[in-house]
C-alpha cells in the first residue's frame, strides 16, 4: 500500500466555493491552537500549543511565529459546529476511523516526518506539499521542508505529492 491522491470526492462540498472572507467569518470567535512546527512531529498526539489564536489573526500575521507554527486543532467540537453542513465524508473513505483534525499552515511551514494511522486529508484551499516515506524507512531529522527537494538532503524512497484544492490524500497506516 502506498499513499494515493484522489480527485472528485470534494466537488460537491459547499466549503469549496467559500471565499477567504466566508471561511474567516465561519471561524469568527473560535480560538484555535497554534503549535510549534519544530516539535509537533515528536508527539503521538498533537502536542502542546504555543498559543491560542483566531484563524484571522494567524492568516494575517507577518511575524516570525507565523512561519514557525501551524494551526493543528484536534478539539473538533467548536470547529465541527463552524463547518457543519459544508463537507461530507466521502463514501469510499467512510471506513477510515480517525479523530478529525482541522489544520492550517502558512507558506514555508512544515512538520517533521512522523507516522500516521490510516488517514485521509482533504485540501480545501491553497496547496500543501507532502513528503512521505514508506513504513520501514528511517525518518530523518526535522529540517525546513524545502531542504527535502534538494538532492543532497533527499531521504531514500522519499515520495513527494503536491495536494491541490479539491484533492484528497489517502495515507495507509504507518506512512
Amino acid at each position: 500500500d502506498a499513499p494515493v491522491v484522489l480527485t472528485g470526492l470534494t466537488d460537491s462540498w459547499p466549503i469549496r466555493s467559500w471565499s477567504r472572507e466566508d471561511l474567516l467569518a465561519k471561524f469568527d470567535g473560535i480560538s484555535l491552537r497554534a503549535r510549534p512546527c519544530a516539535s509537533l512531529h515528536e508527539y503521538g498526539f498533537p502536542g502542546p500549543a504555543r498559543r491560542n489564536v483566531s484563524l484571522k489573526e494567524y492568516i494575517a500575521s507577518d511575524s516570525l511565529a507565523s512561519t514557525s507554527e501551524v494551526i493543528f486543532e484536534n478539539d473538533f467540537q467548536p470547529v465541527h459546529h463552524a463547518l457543519a453542513g459544508c463537507y461530507k465524508v466521502p463514501f469510499v473513505l467512510s471506513q477510515v476511523r480517525n479523530t478529525p483534525v482541522f489544520s492550517c499552515g502558512r507558506a514555508h511551514t512544515g512538520i517533521g516526518f512522523h507516522r500516521h494511522n490510516e488517514a485521509w486529508f482533504a485540501q480545501v484551499r491553497g496547496r500543501k506539499v507532502w513528503f512521505m516515506l514508506p513504513p520501514k524507512a528511517t525518518r530523518p531529522m526535522a529540517l525546513p521542508p524545502w531542504w527535502y527537494v534538494q538532492e543532497r538532503e533527499r531521504p531514500q524512497d522519499l515520495q513527494v505529492s503536491v495536494l491541490q484544492p479539491g484533492e484528497v490524500l489517502f495515507i495507509p497506516r504507518n506512512w
